[in-house]
């Protein structure tokens, strides 16, 4: 069972995720804050596996703490949330650390869409987002994104591409004929090289144009 994390001043949908977080037997809650300094005080035994973060907190803004939190919880997927329609914010989250994002008001089962993405894909992206996302990509050329010593093999630059057009792990197995575990296996080789965890890492890190 995964567990959530909620970081949402709004009392009324902070309830709402509660509540649906205890009857459908699909999460385990970790904590509920309403603020950001309410959660920094606090110690946790158990990372969560998932925290839903209001982009606009009453105390500060979520994308500025996104960083903090996954120093906090390294592994933790982060999904935000807000009222904005901004893209452009959604796209700083993602390039911040993030792994999706949900629109208010959403429903329950929007939720578990987009936790089933990132399970599935590492990200979760709508397609107009991930168009924008695309324009502003600029893949630089592997001496210059590993350096010399990190060059990396034919096989991990055809993933890289593949990453670039937003397959899923599943689909780039099924594409280049090899299992699920050998592209975890080229992934692992690549994140190490770049010195990132994961596939958003990856791109904030070295696809965004500076």
């Amino acid at each position: 069972m995964k567990s959530l994390g909620i970081l949402e001043d709004n009392r009324i949908l902070r309830d709402t995720i509660e509540d649906y977080i205890a009857i459908s037997n699909k999460y385990h809650l970790n904590f509920s804050k309403d603020s950001y300094s309410s959660f920094s005080k606090t110690e946790y035994e158990v990372a969560p596996d998932y925290i839903i973060l209001d982009i606009h907190l009453n105390d500060i803004s979520g994308l500025d703490v996104i960083p903090d939190i996954k120093r906090i919880f390294p592994e933790t997927h982060i999904i935000v949330i807000t009222g904005d329609k901004d893209q452009d914010l959604i796209l700083k989250a993602i390039q911040n650390g993030a792994y999706g994002y949900l629109y208010k008001p959403f429903k329950m089962e929007e939720l578990d869409k987009v936790i089933s993405n990132v399970e599935a894909s590492g990200s979760f992206l709508e397609p107009e987002l991930l168009t924008k996302l695309m324009s502003l990509i600029s893949i630089k050329n592997s001496q210059d994104l590993f350096g010399g010593k990190n060059e990396i093999t034919p096989r991990e630059n055809g993933i890289i591409e593949l990453i670039k057009k937003g397959y899923t792990y599943k689909d780039m197995a099924e594409l280049l004929h090899l299992s699920f575990h050998t592209i975890n296996y080229h992934l692992r080789n690549i994140y190490v090289k770049a010195n990132v965890r994961s596939k958003n890492e990856l791109m904030a890190k070295y696809f965004f144009k500076k």
